[in-house]
């Protein structure tokens, strides 16, 4: 009997010490997550107030403080898109997800942040092909971090820019991730990781993502590493937009947004704060990061080649294959007639090169 009880004991003892990263404290609250396959995994953690309402197209504002413990045990709504993300979509979609591989807090382990790919249109943490046990498993403290996506994250407009102290609209989307990225330096510690070993990833437009994040300096100091798949932002800003140039200035976007609001029918952002977000125009051009001066502040070779950016060690790369997925011209002439519209007077010299 003796036996008995102190093989229980053992067992509860060592059973409360695997488990006792299930509950974390961060600065907004207490949080409950889960144990599983030896991992303490926290899913929709909300890291800033839901962008609605009056929130929309503004900065993401610091998350609000909880009462008592806040279960996290399953994902949050994706972004609004067009698709159907198997855990929902919402307007309400700032949060992120925590699988950590650390017995106690303070273990200082390295932490990889996951940051979706969609085209800056689409994606959810909550897809299958992103869950990031695995990887914690090798002893990383994996975060995947949402962002808002389309006519939501990246609408530019001359009222908005005019609302805004840094006179600037349009990289909501981008602010999302910073607003992550200082949650996570904030918090993480309480999760096993360490804020001094912060890196970035992502891969096609989350790879651009984190190239602009390098060059952006409202992002200085908040990762020490970054990787960068199939994803690049390093063509000139351009009104019209090609694959790898997609990048407007500010005034060529303020003027796309006031396009957008003109067919809705209405008049004023104000009306258009009060449409349903999912019965808003989705307008596929428009949602993609502009050179505003302030989140992006030029254009980004140009910035990376007079050392204007995050210095910091970089991994870089492509997924095979990648590029197929652009509809590629299916003739000698379609792809001749492709490069002089888009190349002019340079295309001979692509095409003999």
């Amino acid at each position: 009997m003796i036996r008995l009880y102190f093989f229980l004991g053992l067992m509860l003892t060592t059973t409360a010490a695997c488990a006792q990263l299930e509950i974390a404290k961060v600065e907004e609250g207490v949080l409950r997550g889960a144990y599983e396959q030896g991992l303490s995994i926290y899913k929709g953690v909300p890291f800033a107030v839901p962008p609605v309402g009056e929130l929309r197209w503004r900065p993401p504002q610091p998350p609000a403080k909880w009462p008592g413990i806040r279960d996290a045990k399953k994902f949050a709504p994706a972004p609004m898109q067009s698709g159907n993300p198997l855990s929902g979509k919402s307007e309400d979609c700032l949060y992120l997800n925590i699988w950590s591989p650390a017995k106690s807090a303070g273990e200082n382990m390295p932490v990889l942040v996951w940051i979706h790919g969609g085209a800056f249109n689409a994606g959810a943490t909550s897809d299958p092909a992103y869950d990031c046990a695995e990887l914690a498993k090798r002893g990383l403290v994996m975060v995947s971090i949402a962002y808002r996506v389309g006519q939501l994250g990246f609408l530019a407009h001359p009222d908005l820019s005019a609302e805004s102290p840094e006179h600037a609209s349009g990289n909501y989307g981008l602010l999302d991730m910073i607003a992550a990225l200082k949650w996570i330096r904030k918090n993480i510690a309480a999760f096993g990781g360490n804020p001094e070993k912060v890196t970035i990833m992502g891969e096609s437009a989350s790879g651009i993502a984190v190239s602009m994040l390098c060059a952006s300096p409202l992002a200085k100091g908040l990762f020490r590493g970054a990787i960068s798949e199939s994803g690049g932002s390093f063509g000139p800003a351009r009104r019209v937009m090609y694959p790898g140039e997609n990048l407007k200035r500010l005034p060529d976007a303020e003027m796309a947004g006031t396009d957008y609001l003109k067919s809705t029918g209405l008049t004023s952002i104000a009306d258009l704060r009060k449409v349903d977000a999912d019965k808003l125009p989705s307008i596929r051009g428009l949602a993609w990061p502009i050179i505003d001066s302030w989140v992006i502040p030029d254009d980004q070779y140009k910035l990376y080649e007079s050392g204007q950016f995050n210095k910091i060690p970089v991994l870089i790369g492509y997924n095979s294959d990648e590029g197929a997925s652009f509809s590629p011209p299916k003739t000698k002439e379609e792809y001749e007639a492709g490069l002089h519209n888009r190349y002019g007077k340079f295309a001979d010299t692509l095409y003999k090169a």
